[in-house]
């Protein structure tokens, strides 16, 4: 959020608070450390803003080396969890802004009891020789964090360094650096790895929550999976020795940007030895089988296949042959069409019963019965060369036979291993269990096998059942978590049971396995602890909870004072973009130039119940202050008038990036008197004395200012100002404490001085050098111009010898220019062109596309 207009915004609609005539519960709409403003005068203020003070913690210091996190400084030691709930439910807001753009907290983390990181996604980072700002702001009634906040510039000058590697497979790796790396898509840089001096294709991917453990609650920013593919695989050392893999143009966040990269990750690995791929083959059930391989294997058609129909073949015996022996047949169980193969990992693979065996027997229609003598058997057999070891690429060198007779499965499931854990995927603590055998759940299990007689499979239904009083609360399956082996199941966890740890009980109801045993109920007590990542409040989507238009609002009978209002009441923090009155329509028209949009977040009264309790939801508040005009023809003698048809078009976003688009043909609580305005939108701040709280918010954004101007330094480099840029910033500030050390100021002149203070700042960030156009440009050109050499090299017989040296000279010319930190003008335009000609003459070998 752009600080500037944040301030200028909360000043005015605090104003409007402070101008009522009947007291109302401050804490709820204001700043947490405003108090009502009878309990003190202006004589007291000293005093006044000493107290404040001392009501919350206040940020230090803001500092950082990266452009992936921030460590933020309180100053007092803090409640983490604590801390870390409030944030998730909305009660406190982490704003962090850069160039007058809001950058969103995507992860905290406790770095001792009086530091807290945030950190940052690599879609959108924190920009290298930028200045920083962070704010915290605690909604709650009884806060602890006071109002502050702090300034730096970034300097992103240290490069990733890897501090652990680990094989995963033959040819996977986790890698673990001591900051985030960017994992985006190729096109955003130009990472590349040689192996045993070979240059190969390969990059950095994200890696799955559960590959990685982190001690950020889900931050596994700094982790990254590397994968080869068959092409270098053909590259490896002979078995058991050594091979080198290099990598070069690792970016953290700071490098996607400024073009600083890691050349010099350097792994050392083991060839592995020839491992025949011969699996492990289990009967899970009836209805499941599993084939379980020392290592990771792969159809012989190529690396990155699985095994196929063509790979494994599933057979049922069909009674006896003239020789009586048993007589096998593929007929209702062929592989994909009646039996559904999966994997998992490349070592595990899964043959999973389509059908019912009573189907598949055709037992209504006269076949055998499931179990009968002659029918009771399947075989499973991988075919000889058809499985492929991954890494050493040794293949089975004979048929792999296993035959299975298929038990009569009388025994209903039961419960063998719960566990509550963190998922990143929903961003929310769940809870998996385990059964002993696989289990059926509509929606959830991939295959339902309804049993003879059955036209479906019964719902379960869980429970958490409280010790204390007997409640029982439902609980749902999350089917995109769910295990292949159809026996561990992801829970929801819901918020009464996440926000009461203790002994709960886990009942289950109508469970169903793959034979149609079903359990009538299954109960298992379960040890809920304190949780470090409770489920949010909010979890509604982002929506407009109502909205209201008033005609000629003249609390102060002058003239000057009128103005047509639109209140709007979000159930969300919206971004710092919503501010823009681009986003609003009234009666199918833009808002006047003249409008004033103000924001700030706010308690709601969510659940009607006429009380504001913590209980109640976040969310930003937007008043729209329109031309008197706007609505109609002046009319003094009406104070409050509902205009109904005013037709209103609003397109904005959550901080989270979610839309919120809403038409709507008229107000939502239309109502003729000033209570309807919510004692928002009154104004008789214009000839009122000012009062306590509006020295306080000037004062505030009076030490805001002044943080920043600690922050900044003059020069001609990245990330300084120039030296009148500062000066014309301090003698605003200067100009703006005139006003605040007067007594007798009026509300008009402190909304002033707050708005030309605030102008001075935006002013200000634009003055801040940055990283100049022009190389910005050449970096983006090198990112297409490695893509392009890729491709040549990837296809050395689509283009002429000369044109890989070209790139090569190219690329080279271009990263010495960017690695220069006092590169001329010139130079850049040089290393720019030299690569544009090379894309350009790359074209021309180009196969157009078929007509």
């Amino acid at each position: 959020m752009h600080r500037s207009v944040f301030f200028f915004q909360c000043l005015t609609i605090v104003l409007f608070l402070f101008g009522l005539l009947a007291p109302v519960p401050v804490q709820a709409f204001a700043s947490p450390i405003i108090q009502p403003e009878h309990t003190t005068s202006s004589p007291e203020l000293p005093t006044f803003f000493t107290k404040a003070e001392k009501k919350g913690i206040p940020i230090t210091q803001a500092a950082s080396d990266r452009a992936s996190d921030i460590y933020v400084t309180f100053a007092r030691p803090f409640d983490f969890e604590a801390l870390r709930q409030a944030w998730l439910d909305k009660d406190i807001l982490l704003q962090v802004t850069s160039r007058g753009k809001s950058i969103p907290v995507r992860h905290i983390a406790r770095e001792n009891s009086r530091v807290l990181r945030l950190g940052f996604g690599q879609e959108q980072p924190l920009e290298e020789a930028a200045l920083v700002t962070v704010e915290i702001r605690d909604l709650r009634q009884k806060p602890i964090f006071a109002t502050s906040y702090a300034a730096f510039v970034l300097k992103d000058a240290k490069l990733p360094a890897l501090k652990n590697m680990r094989q995963t497979g033959s040819g996977s790796f986790l890698l673990e650096f001591d900051e985030p790396v960017y994992t985006g898509p190729r096109s955003s840089g130009f990472e590349f790895w040689r192996l045993n001096g070979h240059d190969i294709y390969a990059r950095l991917v994200s890696v799955k929550p559960e590959t990685a453990k982190s001690r950020l609650f889900g931050d596994f920013r700094r982790f990254a999976m590397l994968e080869l593919n068959q092409g270098a695989r053909s590259l490896y050392s002979p078995s058991g020795e050594t091979n080198r893999l290099e990598g070069f143009g690792v970016a953290d966040y700071a490098g996607q940007r400024s073009g600083k990269r890691l050349h010099n990750v350097r792994i050392e690995f083991r060839s592995p030895k020839p491992v025949e791929p011969v699996p492990q083959i289990h009967m899970q059930s009836p209805e499941q089988f599993v084939l379980r391989f020392p290592s990771e294997t792969v159809s012989v058609y190529g690396f990155g296949l699985p095994l196929g129909a063509d790979a494994i073949r599933f057979e049922r015996q069909d009674g006896w042959d003239e020789n009586g022996k048993p007589k096998w047949t593929t007929k209702h169980v062929r592989l994909n069409e009646d039996v559904a193969l999966e994997y998992d990992g490349f070592t595990t693979y899964y043959l999973h019963m389509k059908k019912d065996w009573t189907d598949i027997l055709q037992t209504k229609n006269g076949g055998p019965e499931y179990g009968a003598p002659g029918y009771d058997r399947v075989r499973i057999t991988l075919l000889k060369g058809k499985a492929k070891d991954a890494g050493s690429t040794a293949t089975n060198q004979t048929d792999i036979v296993r035959e299975f007779r298929l038990p009569t499965d009388t025994r209903p499931p039961r419960i063998v291993k719960t566990e509550a854990t963190y998922t990143a995927v929903s961003d929310r603590e769940t809870l998996t269990v385990t059964f002993d055998e696989p289990v059926q759940i509509p929606g959830a299990t991939r295959h339902l096998t309804p049993s003879n007689g059955e036209s479906a499979v019964p719902s379960p239904a869980f429970e958490f059942v409280s010790r204390k009083t007997g409640k029982h609360i439902p609980a749902f399956v999350t089917g995109f978590l769910t295990a292949r082996d159809d026996t561990t199941y992801t829970l929801t966890l819901p918020n009464e049971v996440a926000l009461a740890p203790g002994r709960w009980e886990l009942a289950v109801r109508n469970l169903s396995d793959d034979a149609g045993n079903q359990a009538d109920i299954l109960r298992r007590t379960i040890d809920i602890r304190p949780s470090l990542l409770l489920p949010h409040k909010h979890t509604e989507p982002p929506a407009l909870a109502w909205g209201i238009a008033i005609d000629n609002v003249n609390a102060d009978k002058t003239p000057e004072a009128d103005e047509d209002v639109v209140v709007l009441q979000f159930n969300t923090i919206l971004s710092a973009d919503a501010r823009a009155r681009v986003h609003y329509w009234i009666a199918g028209q833009p808002l006047p130039p003249t409008a004033k949009v103000l924001a700030r977040s706010v308690r709601f009264d969510s659940d009607n119940d006429g009380v504001l309790t913590d209980q109640d939801k976040t969310g930003t508040r937007m008043t729209l202050l329109l031309p008197r005009e706007t609505f109609g023809i002046l009319d003094d003698a009406i104070v409050a008038k509902p205009v109904e048809g005013i037709h209103f078009n609003v397109q904005v976003e959550s901080e989270e990036g979610e839309d919120i688009n809403k038409w709507g043909s008229s107000p939502y609580a239309l109502s003729g008197t000033t209570d309807a305005i919510l004692k928002e939108a009154l104004s008789r701040y214009r000839k009122a004395e000012a009062a306590p709280s509006d020295y306080l918010w000037l004062n505030e954004t009076i030490r805001h200012a002044e943080a920043e101007l600690s922050a900044s330094r003059a020069g001609d480099t990245e990330g300084e100002f120039p030296a009148e840029a500062i000066e014309a910033l301090r003698q605003a500030v200067e100009r703006a404490k005139q006003t605040a050390t007067s007594k007798q100021a009026g509300r008009g002149e402190t909304d002033g001085a707050i708005h030309s203070l605030q102008t001075a700042q935006a002013e200000f960030y634009t003055r801040q050098h940055g990283l100049p156009a022009d190389k910005w440009n050449l970096i983006m050109e090198l990112r297409i111009a490695r893509s392009a050499w890729q491709e040549i090299k990837e296809n050395p017989y689509q283009y002429p010898p000369g044109l890989s040296d070209t790139f090569a000279a190219a690329i080279a010319q271009a990263e010495a220019v960017l690695a220069k930190e006092n590169a001329s003008e010139q130079e850049v335009q040089n290393a720019y062109r030299r690569l544009v000609y090379a894309i350009i003459e790359k074209a021309q070998y180009e196969v157009p596309p078929p007509e």
